[in-house]
């Protein structure tokens, strides 16, 4: 076919190639080359054919092919330069080892990888090998492309041509990073070890079974003052303190029977001085015979610093007094002891600084634990005053639990009522006021007591009890001691029980709203409501709000309640006005706690509430409390001045219970004044309220401020504010708060 194609074609068929099989079956190679042959005139009349027998390098060829998939395939990377050391070929595993594609080292040279760190001389002795014609081996450090070091054993070997002539060099490489940390870690690991045994100044010994010293070193004799010679002689027990000989020739007992055993016991040194031990032991064999292998390291320093520690963590750093830990401790040891003798007697006072915080946050925290070191010092002197009320069992003890908590544990006491001697002492040194630099401050303290009488059985619940009368001693009104009685536990429970319960009312809707009139004392007519939440208990009825407010105060709860109050009241008033207009209800007021002035969205969250609701804003009266608009005056000034902006009407509600004074009302963006019932209620008493009252009134109405007096429940009260020209008042002698339902009612024979 191949001739007829020549011939027809009239064109060569040059170095084809094609396999052909012998006569006698053998399979060859031939390179075959075909050219017509022409006459004059230009037509073929033959083929001239050349034959070439290929087989050999066909076979080469293949094999090479099968080599070139191994080298591809093997895990080593390969590398093949010419002479001059340019890079012609690198296999896949060399492109994983060091992150260079195979189209980027090409007609490269392989220092493309040398990471710098590598003597020169490395290299040097390398090229040296190699150029005499010898294979060199070794390890060199190099850099991946992402600048990451890695090992690798290199085996170079030159390659020759048929005359011997060096034409290039196959590098075989295989990663021995892991191999190299290995390493690294095992020498750092043998010379820290072999540091650690040269730096410690540790007791080297070998003993017999029999308890014999085999062997030791110089260290053992310098510290125990001991010659060779008695050394030779002497049993492991003649160096020990007597109280710790049992443990360890129990300790070397246990070597023999379990293999290794470590324990700590006192040396008796050369000077006679306990040095304490750490002792470690194994079995060996030594010709043959069980044997004692141990180290002895000198752990004064280490039981030095565990008795720091524990001093430490049962001591408070600040003052210096034992913190809780240490004072549970001793109290449980003095209620073991009191079980045992009930003339043993004590008493627990827990004591709580007035107005701590204030201090710390105005003057700040340094003031304040300048504040904290003189009370301890304080408590301290006063105790160790009054020891001879006491027998003094395991002494007295002054702690700080934390901030300005601190407690005193009186032991031995001959009669519980002896702590009172304490207390009294302790709330006259106290109350006097503290020279802290530049500043003068007094911090007067509540006292929580509760004395042995009470056999508790736990130092926990001794505190617990102690820091529930000192609660007590806060509300009685600061500065002044409580001593604990059963009663307050329901008190607590109490409490715990209407937080809990206070939950659930606002998630089931508990609550209701009564509302209380506000009457004109000059024409008798209806300014407004009060709305007043109340608490409609499914088991105990109607809650007071004196009861449940101050708990949700002190949990937060107020925010959500204060929410809820809101929504409820302003819902309440579009409701009104659509039934009886706007003029039967003109005003309603509703009462803000402090937590929700720290609300950043109050004000216009207020102003979508009363948008919502179809009420004008300057219907709205919010009440907020002296004590509460006085414990922050810049917040507050701050959160009422958007309120008003947003057309509310601000009341102050409360006044003259709190730190105000007359002169500072005009810092505060207010249009009403109500004055507490307190004040009211001894109008009758003399005449300094009525004259207090007036001078309210009078500052009032100079600031353009209305005033509402609270609590009014006599027709004497009425009479009396009216001659003082008070503008309005609420109470009894009016109507008590009504729910919703009898608000028409209400308004139906009420001028308005």
């Amino acid at each position: 076919d191949d001739d007829q194609s020549v011939i027809k074609s009239g064109k060569a068929k040059l170095d084809f190639e094609e396999p052909q099989t012998t006569p006698n079956g053998d399979r060859i190679w031939l390179k075959t080359t075909k050219v017509p042959l022409t006459d004059s005139q230009g037509n073929t009349i033959g083929i001239l054919g050349t034959y070439e027998d290929i087989t050999a390098r066909k076979e080469t060829e293949q094999e090479l092919r099968k080599l070139s998939r191994v080298v591809e395939q093997t895990p080593a990377s390969v590398v093949i330069t010419d002479k001059a050391g340019t890079i012609e070929y690198v296999n896949a595993a060399f492109a994983r080892l060091t992150g260079y594609s195979v189209q980027e080292v090409l007609g490269k040279n392989p220092r493309v990888l040398k990471s710098g760190l590598m003597p020169e001389d490395t290299y040097r002795q390398m090229w040296s090998t190699l150029v005499s014609g010898h294979e060199w081996r070794g390890e060199m450090q190099n850099r991946r492309k992402n600048g990451e070091l890695f090992w690798e054993l290199a085996v170079i070997s030159p390659l020759t041509d048929a005359q011997g002539t060096i034409t290039h060099y196959l590098a075989i490489k295989e990663d021995i990073t892991a191999r190299k940390q290995v390493e690294a870690v095992l020498l750092a690991e043998k010379l820290y070890s072999e540091s650690l045994i040269r730096s410690l100044p540790g007791v080297f010994y070998l003993i017999s079974e029999e308890g014999k010293f085999l062997s030791w070193n110089k260290r053992f004799e310098a510290v125990t003052g001991r010659s060779a010679e008695d050394m030779a002689q002497i049993s492991p027990m003649d160096l020990f303190v007597d109280e710790d000989k049992q443990v360890i020739a129990s300790a070397i007992q246990r070597v023999f029977t379990h293999g290794q055993v470590q324990v700590e016991g006192r040396l008796v040194a050369q000077d006679s001085k306990r040095i304490p031990y750490q002792f470690s032991g194994n079995r060996i064999l030594v010709d043959g015979a069980p044997c004692l292998i141990g180290l002895g390291l000198d752990i004064t320093d280490r039981k030095a610093i565990e008795d720091e520690l524990r001093t430490a963590a049962r001591t408070d750093r600040l003052t210096g007094l034992p913190n809780r830990a240490l004072l549970l401790d001793r109290l449980q040891n003095t209620i073991h002891r009191h079980k045992r003798s009930k003339d043993s007697k004590y008493a627990v006072l827990f004591l709580d600084f007035d107005h701590f915080k204030t201090i710390n946050d105005s003057l700040g925290h340094e003031t304040g634990d300048q504040l904290l070191r003189e009370i301890a010092r304080r408590l301290q002197t006063v105790v160790r005053s009054v020891d001879s009320v006491s027998r003094q069992t395991e002494g007295n003890t002054t702690s700080r639990l934390g901030g300005d908590e601190f407690v005193i544990l009186l032991d031995g006491l001959r009669h519980e009522a002896d702590a009172q001697q304490v207390v009294e002492r302790l709330l006259d040194v106290l109350g006097t006021p503290y020279k802290l630099g530049i500043h003068e401050v007094v911090s007067t303290a509540s006292i929580g007591i509760v004395t042995s009488e009470y056999g508790h059985e736990r130092a926990e619940d001794v505190l617990r009890d102690a820091d529930t009368a000192m609660y007590e001693a806060k509300l009685a009104g600061r500065g002044r001691a409580v001593v604990f009685d059963g009663s307050m536990h329901e008190r607590v429970r109490r409490k715990l029980e209407l937080e809990s319960g206070l939950r659930k009312a606002l998630e089931q809707r508990q609550f209701v709203l009564h509302y209380q009139p506000i009457i004109s004392l000059e024409t008798r007519r209806l300014e407004g409501f009060e709305a007043l939440v109340r608490w409609q208990h499914p088991e105990h009825g109607m809650i007071s709000p004196g009861e449940f407010i101050p708990v949700a105060e002190d949990t937060g709860l107020i925010v959500p309640l204060g929410e809820w109050v809101f929504h409820e009241a302003v819902r309440q008033l579009a409701a009104w006005w659509r039934t009886h207009g706007r003029d039967a209800v003109p005003s309603l007021s509703i009462n803000l706690s402090r937590k929700q002035m720290v609300l950043t969205d109050l004000p216009q969250h207020l102003l979508a509430i009363a948008q919502e609701a179809g009420v004008a804003p300057a219907a709205l009266h919010l009440e907020v409390t002296e004590s509460a608009i006085m414990a922050d005056p810049n917040l507050a000034h701050q959160v009422l001045g958007q309120i008003k902006q947003r057309g509310f009407k601000i009341d102050m509600d409360d006044f003259g219970t709190g730190h105000s004074s007359l002169a500072s009302l005009h810092q505060f963006p207010l249009d009403v004044l109500k004055i507490d019932r307190s004040f009211i209620a001894n109008l009758s008493r003399g005449r300094d309220f009525a004259a207090l009252v007036n001078a309210i009134a009078m500052l009032a109405r100079n600031l353009n401020i209305a005033v509402v007096a609270e609590g009014v429940e006599t027709e004497d009260q009425m009479t009396m504010l009216q001659s003082l020209e008070c503008q309005m008042a609420q109470g009894y002698y009016f109507a008590r708060p009504m729910p919703a339902e009898q608000v028409a009612e209400y308004l139906a024979k009420t001028p308005h």
